[in-house]
């Protein structure tokens, strides 16, 4: 009783042996294992009779089964069968290691093909790109050089190529060259006509810009200014001589438009027409019919007899007519102003001579205005009878007089080359025609000054010649007609101002006024007529250059403006802005010349330095106050010809002065005891001088480029400017 109790199963017939369920799998899993017991014994036994090699240990399906019966199995084993189970599971082990590296080093080796494969796909891949890269590349190159053959005559198809090239393949190449074909001019957008829309001649803006009316052949087409296809088309018939001239009425703001002796008006925006009317048959070949504030006038020859007729709306269909006594055998020798009041005419027997005609008071006699010095074969003139632009049939050049007054030379100067025409608004002088057998206009603009170079209006070659310009009220665009295409430009609203001198001169450094109003510009030419000097050139207003010096180098313009100090040979000149006598500053060697100049305004001193001519390179410094000079250098290190000759010379406020020869060598002058400091060694030069009087600007070349630095002489700290380093070219 004390023990725990013990279970049992007795066994009280045979038959159980054989039909109980569970007795007979517990006796078949003994049976199993006392099997695999013997099996292990007996294996265990040979393995050891046969020097404990791998070949006799079990393995595979074999091993797993006794790795099974080994851990259900609870009794002991014997020292030999023990080893055989440990050599069993270590060459297992070792099987699944080699197996496992086997595994391994295969994927391995695949991710190695993988890579290999992959690399050489990616260099195959980059090959292609790079091959389709290059001839894209190749592409674009051809296409940017047919925009090259372009871009002088038309900047609109060389930007064309150029942005097609950008398409193909972006390059730098033609990324500048798009900024090239921009610089050249404005660019014109194309309206298309062609078809059934007819041709295009020129165009007409009304004058509140809102549509514009193209002159035409058989059709009349008028746009909107917000785009889209024509907002109005009218047909006229086919009979008859002329093409289509249409014009905007200013008072009532309506449309109307004049061909082979009919008019025809409409109101504006829904067009609806008004009324037509017939020309009177007296008018055998109307030129070119002129719109003004009283009407519309057509000027017309006939054998030798000029004719204007006027045609007034709302009046009854009659011409008002008035015969000038003279014959007019050119359409561009005739213009009438805005007002309706007058007309400019140049006979055909004294055709070097511009009369005004009354159209008020046709019985007036015509009133000479103008006599020019070789025949005449274009005029226009401005509408408050301020001057007259006309050019001569032996020279492209445009001239405007004044018609208050006789001068000996003209108001302005453009060199022309085609028709001429005045802007609505009279701020502009268009020409338009063939330059080099391209068509071509020039817009200049009066209050520019009279040697500033026109706006150029390109189109295309192969294009009929532009015959007239239109500026809308705005100034923003301008419009012409050639065949089929209507170009539109972009005015530039500050468009820069570029002043000629001629091909054969140089500018150097030109200097504003201090009121910023106008230019000192000294001007070198290297023809044998001369041509330089030192001139005042007006910036706004049109004014023309006034010649101060017949001769200069450089010049810097006094604080207060009151004159200029110019470096001319043998030292410099005192030239006032006012055009009063100027003076002459004398001081260095006989035969040199003078480039660099500079003035202090505190002590009145002017320093002029020589450049060439000798190898006493000095600095001449002259007190405008007593009149004395003072003689710096020469350096140990001028020479003869140009070299050590003194390029740019600067004051500071302590007096001292600044100079940089041709080789870069940069110095600073004591002007109490005449000695130097040398600054920089090499290739430096003085860039300027800073408000405050103490701190100077320079660039130098080294062998990494070009660094700009400061020094402020009031504590000689230098400072580099950050990321003024550039490459050297």
């Amino acid at each position: 009783d004390e023990k725990e109790p013990t279970r049992r199963v007795e066994i009280i017939h045979e038959s159980l042996l054989a039909n109980w369920p569970r007795l007979v799998r517990w006796q078949t899993q003994d049976a199993d294992a006392v099997q695999v017991r013997e099996q292990l014994r007996q294996a265990a036994r040979t393995w050891d009779e046969h020097a404990r090699t791998d070949d006799m240990l079990w393995t595979g399906s074999a091993y797993r089964q006794f790795s099974v019966w080994r851990e259900s199995y609870p009794g002991g084993l014997t020292e030999v069968e023990e080893a055989f189970a440990a050599a069993m599971t270590s060459l297992a082990t070792r099987k699944r290691r080699r197996r496992r590296l086997a595994v391994a080093g295969a994927f391995a080796i695949l991710l190695l093909v993988l890579a290999v494969v992959g690399s050489l796909w990616r260099i195959s891949v980059l090959q292609t790109r790079r091959a389709v890269a290059e001839d894209k590349r190749a592409e674009s190159q051809k296409l940017l050089a047919l925009g090259e053959v372009q871009l002088e005559e038309d900047p609109t198809e060389a930007l064309a190529w150029a942005r097609a090239s950008l398409e193909v393949f972006d390059t730098r190449e033609g990324r500048l060259f798009a900024l090239r074909a921009l610089s050249k001019g404005p660019i014109a957008r194309v309206l298309r006509l062609g078809g059934e829309l007819g041709m295009a001649h020129d165009a007409v803006f009304s004058p509140d810009g809102e549509w514009i009316a193209f002159r035409g052949v058989e059709k009349l087409n008028v746009y909107h200014r917000s785009g889209g296809p024509p907002t109005f088309t009218d047909t006229f018939p086919k009979k008859g001589r002329g093409t289509i001239w249409p014009f905007f009425d200013p008072p009532s703001r309506n449309l109307g438009a004049y061909r082979a002796g009919e008019i025809r008006t409409f109101t504006i925006p829904d067009f609806a027409e008004m009324a037509r009317h017939k020309v009177s048959p007296r008018q055998k070949s109307p030129l070119y019919p002129f719109q003004s504030d009283r009407g519309l006038f057509f000027v017309s020859t006939r054998e030798d007899e000029g004719r204007i007729d006027l045609w007034q709306p709302g009046s009854p269909p009659e011409l008002v007519t008035t015969t000038p006594p003279l014959g007019w055998p050119f359409l561009q020798t005739a213009r009438i102003d805005e007002t309706g009041e007058w007309a400019a005419y140049v006979p055909q027997e004294e055709n070097r001579h511009v009369y005004l005609k009354s159209l008020v008071d046709p019985t007036l006699p015509a009133r000479l205005v103008h006599v020019h010095q070789t025949p005449i074969s274009d005029i226009t003139l401005h509408s408050k009878w301020e001057w007259i632009a006309v050019r001569g049939n032996d020279s492209p050049a445009i001239t405007v007089w004044p018609l208050d007054e006789e001068l000996e030379k003209p108001l302005k100067t453009f060199d022309g080359r085609g028709l001429l025409w005045l802007s609505n608004d009279e701020s502009r002088i268009i020409e338009s025609g063939l330059l080099d057998g391209n068509p071509i206009a020039f817009v200049w603009d009066l209050a520019m000054p009279s040697r500033a170079e026109p706006i150029v209006l390109r189109w295309r070659r192969g294009s009929e010649t532009i015959e007239r310009v239109s500026i809308d009220p705005t100034g923003r665009w301008a419009a012409a007609g050639t065949l089929g295409m209507v170009p539109l430009w972009s005015l530039p609203v500050n468009p820069t101002i570029t002043l000629r001198w001629g091909d054969t001169s140089t500018i150097f450094d030109p200097e504003f006024t201090p009121d910023g109003h106008a230019l000192v510009i000294p001007v070198v030419s290297h023809d044998a007529r001369g041509g330089g000097g030192v001139f005042l050139q007006p910036v706004a207003g049109g004014g023309s250059a006034q010649r101060l010096l017949g001769e200069g180098f450089k010049a810097v313009v006094e604080p207060q403006g009151r004159f200029a100090v110019v470096s001319v040979r043998g030292g410099a000149v005192v030239c006032p802005l006012d055009g009063s006598e100027p003076t002459r500053l004398e001081g260095h060697p006989s035969g040199t010349s003078s480039e660099g100049v500079a003035y202090d305004p505190e002590r009145e001193l002017v320093a002029s330095g020589v450049w060439g001519g000798s190898d006493e390179k000095i600095i001449s410094v002259w007190d405008l106050r007593d009149g004395t000079m003072q003689v710096l250098g020469p350096a140990d290190d001028a020479g003869d010809a140009y070299w050590g000759g003194y390029h740019t010379l600067a004051f500071l406020h302590d007096g001292s002065l600044l100079s940089h020869t041709r080789e870069g060598l940069v110095r600073r002058w004591n002007l109490d005891d005449g000695s130097s400091e040398l600054l920089f060694a090499k290739d430096c030069a003085i860039l300027g001088v800073k408000p405050d009087g103490f701190t100077a600007v320079f660039g130098c070349l080294g062998d990494n480029g070009a660094e700009l630095s400061e020094i402020d002489f009031s504590t000689n700290e230098v400072r580099q400017f950050e990321g003024s380093r550039q490459q050297r070219s």
